[in-house]
């Protein structure tokens, strides 16, 4: 391994490794390599002290460092133990459920009772439910999370995920008014509705606004409990394809605005076009105040927002690029053929190309307009650009 990276360069999830690091990350692997990339990224959290708010070592992140490391060609990584058999026994968990219809009034359906996702039997019976009736099917949520199962009377009616907020999202972060250092400091302050699925047996009307009232009251508790740590905003994404959002206005929660339909990526994001719905609930109306240090900032109220959100965004993308594949078949033209020597010479101007743009790849726009020009170079078009 002879490559190394300048110090003041190389930041991976927001922390600068320095060549001292990548030595010590080199050790850890000869050390402990037979045992797996998840020993040594446990190994790699311990040693560097590295800690979540609540105490626990930031494992996931430690693995993302050792991709990113292992891609760059810094380290060599042990060969990945198939995790398959884990899958398929998660797929084929067996779990008991009452799945006759519910009917009635919802005040038949009250008390309802939540309950946070602590035990092994609990986490089995969320991560089932979400696998099996939720559209999105289950995933580990992210950052600081919570998780809740809701009953009525020993029957399930409701499951909830609650993760950290998204970094970036315009239309929460102009109703905040926080700056991007004031946004850095108190992110943490915003947990994202992830996960919502009121059970398909359960034929109740309003029962998911006030499944999400109560659950709200109880996120406070338990957020509190295991981050020490106050909630002051809530948001959620609500696909108009699919929903309509009532239960998020029914329990008083607000549309401020819509994402901008772009996916996170591994190392970026990737425009789909596919714009949800933003719904925002403030906890703490003082917050703004206290980002601020200033008490003459507005109470954010509910007729602050409803009366100051942003403009739709349809209008944001006026002057977005439109990017426009032309139809191409990637096959070699008739007649015409590249040699192993032709190849490798195109395959060195690409990487050229690439790390002469490095840089400019890392915005969304970039991925989806290079593969455009890849494609018109190879299509039969007579004219090797496209424009908007």
């Amino acid at each position: 391994m002879g490559k190394s990276t300048e110090d003041s360069k190389l930041i991976i999830r927001g922390r600068k490794i320095s060549n001292a690091d990548i030595g010590e990350v080199r050790t850890l692997i000869e050390l402990n390599g037979k045992q797996g990339r998840t020993h040594i990224s446990r190994r790699l959290a311990e040693q560097w002290q590295w800690k979540q708010a609540n105490g626990r070592l930031k494992e996931r992140a430690c693995r993302s460092i050792l991709q990113e490391l292992s891609r760059r060609g810094l380290i060599q990584l042990p060969v990945v133990k198939s995790s398959v058999p884990r899958k398929e026994a998660r797929s084929l968990e067996r779990v008991e459920l009452d799945t006759t219809a519910i009917r009635g009034s919802i005040g038949e359906l009250l008390p309802l009772r939540i309950e946070a996702v602590k035990g092994h039997e609990s986490a089995r019976m969320w991560r089932h439910v979400m696998r099996r009736y939720h559209y999105l099917g289950y995933q580990v949520l992210v950052g600081r999370n919570t998780r809740h199962l809701v009953y009525s009377r020993e029957r399930l009616v409701a499951a909830l995920g609650w993760q950290s907020a998204v970094d970036h999202l315009f239309c929460r972060d102009f109703m905040i008014g926080w700056d991007s250092q004031e946004r850095r400091r108190y992110l943490d302050t915003v947990s994202n509705n992830s996960r919502f699925l009121i059970m398909p047996w359960v034929e109740v009307k309003h029962v998911a606004s006030q499944v999400l009232s109560q659950s709200i009251r109880q996120l406070q508790s338990d957020w509190a409990e295991k981050y020490d740590s106050r909630l002051w905003f809530l948001e959620t994404f609500v696909d108009p394809s699919r929903f309509r959002g009532t239960c998020y206005r029914a329990a008083n929660w607000i549309k401020i605005g819509n994402t901008k339909g772009y996916r996170k990526e591994y190392k970026g994001f990737r425009y789909h076009g596919e714009s949800k719905e933003v719904y925002f609930y403030v906890l703490e109306p003082r917050a703004r105040q206290e980002i601020k240090q200033d008490k003459r900032e507005p109470l954010l109220t509910r007729e602050y927002l409803l009366s100051n959100r942003p403009e739709p965004l349809e209008r944001e993308r006026r002057n977005a690029v439109i990017v426009r594949a032309p139809e191409w078949s990637p096959e070699v033209e008739p007649g015409f053929e590249l040699s192993q020597s032709d190849v490798g010479k195109l395959a060195e101007e690409l990487e050229v190309y690439h790390r002469l743009f490095e840089e400019g790849f890392k915005r969304v726009e970039q991925k989806d307009l290079s593969m455009c020009y890849l494609q018109g170079l190879l299509s039969t078009l007579d004219r090797k650009s496209m424009e908007p």
